[in-house]
């Protein structure tokens, strides 16, 4: 739990600006009073279920169902701990596989999936799944990454030390953990993503964003779920069992002589998509 509560703010302070973002091309809360049944779907820390719930006036909560779902329990154990914490009685926190959801059909009016397609083994799945649990009319809503800057800073960090096996190229790593090939970090690829599972009134765009982490040590606090995830796909055991330590450090050193000890800037991209579930 220790973990998740240093996660949370960096997840907010790097993710919660696209956050807002998502929210507003989703034109979420809608201007209809009707009941709102909203799935924060491979909700990790709760970034979007914060914005979420931080755009609600009181009235529109009381219309709110939003249930937050991931595979890791180490996300929702954390995230259940957020919602007692925040006093939130119309959410939930379930784990669930967003490929294979076991939600009932036409369950959400809105689904939110922050930077999650491109984590699936399979991201047409995932698709396919939003699009089954989904009403009628509902919307989807979902980011990707197109530029991750640790990407290039770590790899000049690995890249100092000759013993320390290489991390890919972004081209690589963008596709690290799905299991089939298709791109998502444009918004020609997305958008026809969106076409071929049958969504409809679709919008497709590149945001940016820059960041700033104050710390090194927030930088070092980051290698975990960054670099080492990374690593973790592409080096053999051995490799990670000899230099998983030494390419942390390695990257960290990097970006603290590059940026003069803190604050680090960077500058993120990401594309986010909206489509509508057709109503018949």
């Amino acid at each position: 739990m220790a973990f998740f509560k240093k996660l949370r703010p960096q997840a907010a302070n790097l993710m919660g600006p696209f956050a807002e973002q998502l929210l507003r091309q989703a034109q979420f809360p809608p201007s209809a009073d009707t009941s709102l049944k909203v799935l924060d779907n491979a909700c990790g820390a709760g970034t979007v279920t914060d914005k979420i719930m931080g755009s609600l006036t009181e009235e529109q909560k009381a219309r709110l169902f939003l249930t937050c779902a991931d595979i890791s329990d180490m996300m929702i154990d954390g995230v259940k701990e957020h919602i007692a914490a925040s006093g939130w009685k119309q959410v939930e926190a379930i784990k669930a596989d967003a490929q294979d959801t076991k939600f009932p059909t036409s369950s959400f009016s809105h689904i939110f999936f922050s930077f999650g397609p491109m984590l699936l083994p399979d991201p047409f799945a995932g698709l396919r799944e939003c699009y089954r649990i989904l009403q009628p009319g509902g919307t989807l809503a979902f980011t990707t990454w197109q530029k991750v800057p640790w990407c290039e800073d770590f790899r000049a960090g690995l890249a100092t030390n000759p013993e320390i096996p290489p991390l890919p190229e972004d081209s690589v790593l963008i596709k690290a953990y799905a299991n089939t090939d298709e791109p998502w970090d444009n918004v020609t690829d997305v958008k026809a993503h969106f076409q071929m599972h049958g969504f409809e009134d679709i919008k497709v765009e590149a945001a940016w964003n820059t960041s700033r982490i104050d710390s090194i040590d927030a930088i070092r606090e980051m290698i975990p779920y960054s670099l080492n995830k990374s690593i973790e796909k592409f080096w053999t055991k051995e490799q990670i069992e000899k230099y998983e330590k030494i390419a942390g450090d390695a990257a960290v050193d990097y970006v603290a002589k590059k940026y003069n000890g803190g604050p680090v800037l960077w500058d993120w991209t990401a594309i986010i998509a909206t489509g509508k579930k057709p109503l018949a």
